[in-house]
Order: C-alpha cells, then structure tokens, then sequence
C-alpha cells in the first residue's frame, strides 16, 4: 500500500494531483452540490438574516412582542377602563330612555293625598316599560360586550379605544360561548362591590394585564 496521501478532488482552477491544497476563500462546491438544506437554518448564502429567519411552520404569536424588550402588546389600564366606560354608556344610555319613559306613563295621573302621603292613581303599565328596558338594557349588553367581544374580538368601546381581546394561548377570538361566559362572570362580579373593584384594579399589577374574568376564560387584551 501506498503512504501517499489520496489526492485533492478535482477543482477546475486546479490541476488534479498538484500537491497543493486549494487555496482558502471562495472556490467552486464540490461535486455532487451542497447537501439539502436541513429545516430550522437560514437559506445558504446568507440571504436572509438570522435574526429574521423562521422556519418553515413557525409563525410569531399574535399576541407577542415584535422582538425582545419591545414595547408590550397588551392593553393599557386606561384604554380598558375607557372602552368599558363606552360600553357602559351605551347600554345604559338605551335603559335610560326606558326608564324616562316609564315613569312619565307610571305618574302622568297620579296625585299624594296631603295626609297620608300615599301615591295614588299609578299606571303599572309604566313599571312594565321599565322591566322591558332592562332586559333590553341586558340584551345589548350581552351583544356588546359578550358575543361581539367573543366574535370580532373588540365591542363597540374597545373598538373606539383601539383595543381587542382574544386568547392568551393561541392569539385566536374566544368565540361566541366563551365571550358570553366572560360577560356573565364579569355580571356576577358586578353584584359583589368588593370582587368587582378587585376585578378592576387586577391589571395594575398583573404581569398581562388581566383581569379576573379575563384569566378565568384565558384572555387577553391587546392594543388593536
């Protein structure tokens, strides 16, 4: 057997077997090409930077920051506090209307006699107007603040204010049954005083940003 080492594979700016390696730098790939390219590297060449390469499959959460220590994505306390003070407007603007309405028909022809104080001469019919606000008062709110949140993400507050809720998991909308679940948890909240404060001032410290009812459902507020 020969102690000569094998020679250098062939390369057309060199001659075969010149006893010289060639040189480092930039010469042709060698026969056959480069090998596939592997799954979670950068396309050879350098055409795209690592820093803004994703493999196939991957895609960034909707919910994520652009890039690390960038500006957080989640909702501010104000802007939700803005959007539910929106919401509540609406809705209770509407109920309002009812209510007016309601009293003036209840009293039109009622008097006080001077000496017991007693209220006489009361229309029910304007206390049946009232309790159909009130289910249209719940009905909108529903709409509002539970499907449409649950469905488009946003209702009509979040949307003046620039915010959308969807799920801190995946990014995706809650969906109709889930968006009605965070509004009867936040109604349920709301006939407790301490819990609903409590629910309120959660995203001052909270690392998301959530709520009570948001972390219940798995929820996230995100600046639109």
């Amino acid at each position: 057997m020969s102690d000569q080492p094998p020679p250098y594979p062939e390369y057309p700016e060199y001659p075969q077997g010149g006893g010289q390696p060639p040189p480092q730098g930039n010469y042709p790939p060698p026969p056959g090409g480069y090998p596939p390219q592997q799954p979670g590297y950068p396309p050879q060449g350098g055409s795209q930077p690592w820093g803004q390469y994703q493999p196939p499959g991957y895609s960034q959460p909707a919910y994520g920051p652009a890039y690390p220590g960038g500006p957080s994505p989640y909702a501010g306390w104000w802007h939700r506090v803005g959007g539910a003070v929106i919401d509540g407007l609406i809705s209770g603007v509407v109920f309002g209307v009812f209510v007016i309405i309601g009293m003036m028909i209840a009293f039109r022809d009622a008097w006080v006699d001077s000496y017991t104080d007693d209220v006489h001469n009361v229309d029910p019919l304007g206390f049946v107007i009232i309790g159909i606000g009130f289910l249209v008062f719940v009905a909108i709110d529903i709409w509002n603040r539970g499907l449409r949140v649950g469905t488009k993400g946003q209702s009509l507050g979040k949307q003046l204010v620039g915010i959308r809720v969807v799920r801190a998991q995946d990014g995706n909308l809650l969906g109709a049954g889930s968006g009605f679940l965070r509004w009867l948890i936040t109604f349920l909240f709301g006939l407790i005083s301490c819990v609903s404060i409590i629910d309120v001032l959660w995203p001052l410290w909270d690392d998301k940003n959530q709520t009570l009812h948001d972390k219940v459902v798995g929820a996230v507020a995100l600046r639109a």
